[in-house]
């Protein structure tokens, strides 16, 4: 979080002029406020909020200030004091802060307008009787075709064409954003479109759905799982298709998708792994949290520590994010290494042709090095987590 460190003038620094406020109650912090500014939240406690909104007030000078806040909320404090307060203030509640987004390349080709008409008609997808009877024949279809495969009876997938499976494969992606966008209409939210963007080093589709702070806890949730929803019924259609038709171009793409739904479970990067389990255990800023309350119950195993073991509900959730870290990097060990083996295999054919065709070639040594370098990152990205959490224990 970048801090507004500016040598301070002799004004006060102006706000945001949206900043808002709203209660962190239902975040599980009763005692403190929810800082809405832009695309930003924080959460402050009741001084700081008093500060914010006397700066939002015309003032002369600091000094004003410090005997603004001990007229109106007895708070003892002098220029120098709140100068530095104001410092230590996260630098995005300012109107000169530069506008921060979580990807490095992005490109916002949907509008909110053209997603609201998209998403109005799929609302009753949200009644609980249909998402219950939806999720129960996908996880049915799913079930079916594992016990299928396990057994060597299906299409052999390998004899796919993988450009139109991948194809298929992003086409399930981006409803999965549409799913975000329609669970947050749904409850009242607003929904500010769709781009596609690069976040850290993965491609990405993204739904811009910050109003969702603004709901309650579960409908929060529910926006949170209504990417994988949406996913889950469309890999449902292709489940069906695959049925009808055996073609093993459509089994690759139900293999695509459902290794892009495992994905987003990953909890150790921000995706909906992460917010999920934010939003159902209410804690905020999550990997601060548990990287906290890691050390600490490594800490009180150790043998004569009196170091107290973290709460029920912190080591569930420490639990869980170990469990959907666990899915999401199995998953990708097991998509790397077939991925891996299948871009090797068809650039040997490639090269035992009488003529090699080098474009095709050249397009799967191309796909092998995007996926040596993703895994070489993830794999860093989990040693760093890792390391991080005993190195202080």
């Amino acid at each position: 979080m970048s801090t507004y460190t500016e040598q301070l003038p002799d004004s006060l620094p102006v706000l945001r002029p949206d900043l808002e406020f709203q209660s962190a109650a239902e975040l599980g912090y009763p005692d403190k406020m929810m800082i809405i500014a832009g695309q930003r939240y924080f959460l402050a406690d009741q001084i700081t909020v008093s500060l914010l909104r006397l700066l939002q007030q015309p003032q002369s000078s600091y000094e004003a200030l410090a005997l603004a806040m001990q007229q109106q909320h007895a708070v003892d404090c002098d220029a120098i004091s709140l100068q530095q307060q104001i410092l230590a203030l996260p630098g995005g509640l300012w109107a000169d802060s530069p506008v921060r987004h979580p990807f490095w390349l992005r490109w916002h080709f949907l509008p909110s307008a053209w997603v609201s008409l998209i998403v109005r008609p799929l609302q009753f997808l949200f009644q609980i009787p249909v998402a219950v009877v939806l999720l129960g024949c996908f996880l049915i279809s799913s079930m079916g075709l594992i016990f299928t495969h396990w057994h060597g009876h299906g299409t052999d997938w390998h004899q796919a064409r993988w450009g139109l499976a991948v194809a298929l494969g992003l086409s399930g992606t981006l409803l999965h954003e549409l799913g975000h966008c329609a669970a947050a209409q749904r409850f009242g939210g607003r929904q500010q479109g769709i781009g596609i963007g690069v976040y850290w080093f993965w491609p990405v589709f993204y739904a811009e759905v910050h109003d969702a702070w603004r709901l309650t806890r579960w409908q929060r949730v529910t926006v949170d799982a209504g990417g994988l929803y949406f996913q889950a019924v469309y890999v449902l259609g292709l489940s069906l298709w695959y049925r009808n038709s055996a073609d093993a171009t459509v089994l690759a793409a139900i293999w695509i998708s459902a290794t892009m739904m495992l994905n987003t479970l990953n909890p150790v990067m921000k995706f909906d792994g992460y917010w999920m389990l934010s939003d159902a255990l209410k804690l905020p800023n999550l990997h601060q949290q548990l990287l906290t309350e890691g050390r600490r119950w490594v800490q009180s195993l150790q043998p004569g520590s009196e170091v107290a073991a973290p709460s029920r509900q912190m080591r569930g959730g420490l639990l869980a994010f170990v469990v959907f870290a666990g899915l999401f990097f199995g998953n990708l060990i097991l998509f790397y290494g077939n991925m891996t083996g299948i871009q090797m295999a068809a650039m040997a054919h490639g090269f035992a042709l009488p003529e090699t065709d080098w474009l095709a070639v050249s397009g799967h040594a191309l796909l092998l090095i995007l996926l040596s370098v993703i895994a070489m990152m993830t794999a860093l990205r989990l040693a760093r987590s890792m390391v991080s959490v005993v190195k202080e224990s």
